[in-house]
């Protein structure tokens, strides 16, 4: 019988055996403190990383937990719109997007100021107007009962997705997220333009801007480059 989410986590937080795991198992238990409508699971498995990572969400992704050698790692995927009057956020920090809390050994954890991250959101998409989120289970009922003007959507696949999104929109424009999902809708022939920033941030492994896609798509030469500090804006069309 395969493991729920849960026991997958704390298989996860049981193997460290160390302090970050104790850290770990701390920093879980404040998330889904902070509401009833917070779910974890895990997410992206890879022969690098089988075990997966810890992820909590609350109408779209809030933040992933993650052991580093020397710290416990809690990253917010909208973090760099997040109010984070407390100053929490120290890792990270060039991201357009992202922001991360590392936290060391002995290092006190400041319960009130992170659960007021981790509901940040308070039921507004941290980009655009409404929110669809691929899944194939619906919104929780609970959160929905808090939060009942929210606009966030839910579709069981990419396709319905944006097409739910696209009516949503009306003359306005789709935004599709990279990675897996994107990757998704680029193999389906429903992706007609590509931003991209390039930073010189080396993280790792990472993950695909395309996610798994493998087949050949070719791109017009960018009609927009925009030099920034630090980071270099990107945006293409693609061949029809």
């Amino acid at each position: 019988m395969a493991e729920s989410a849960c026991q997958e986590i704390d298989t996860i937080i049981r193997k460290s055996g160390d302090w970050r795991g104790r850290t770990l198992s701390r920093l879980r238990g404040i998330v889904l403190g902070a509401g009833a409508s917070v779910v974890e699971e895990v997410k992206w498995k890879k022969p690098s990383r089988p075990e997966g990572v810890p992820v909590w969400s609350l109408g779209g992704i809030v933040c992933i937990g993650e052991m580093l050698k020397n710290a416990v790692r809690l990253t917010f995927s909208k973090g760099a719109q997040l109010n984070d009057p407390e100053k929490l956020f120290n890792a990270r920090l060039d991201s357009s997007s992202v922001r991360a809390i590392d936290f060391r050994e002995g290092e006190k954890i400041p319960d009130a100021a992170l659960k007021a991250l981790v509901l940040g959101w308070d039921g507004d998409p941290a980009a655009g107007d409404e929110l669809v989120v691929v899944t194939h289970r619906p919104l929780p009922e609970a959160w929905l009962a808090d939060h009942p003007d929210a606009p966030f959507h839910t579709a069981g696949s990419v396709e319905a997705g944006i097409a739910l999104a696209k009516k949503l929109a009306g003359d306005g424009l789709v935004c599709v997220t990279a990675g897996d999902l994107g990757g998704q809708a680029f193999s389906a022939g429903l992706v007609d333009e590509i931003a991209m920033d390039v930073a010189p941030v080396v993280l790792g492994e990472g993950v695909r801007f395309f996610g798994s896609h493998a087949d050949t798509v070719l791109l017009n030469d960018p009609d927009q480059v925009v030099q920034g500090d630090r980071v270099l804006h990107l945006h293409y069309t693609v061949q029809r």
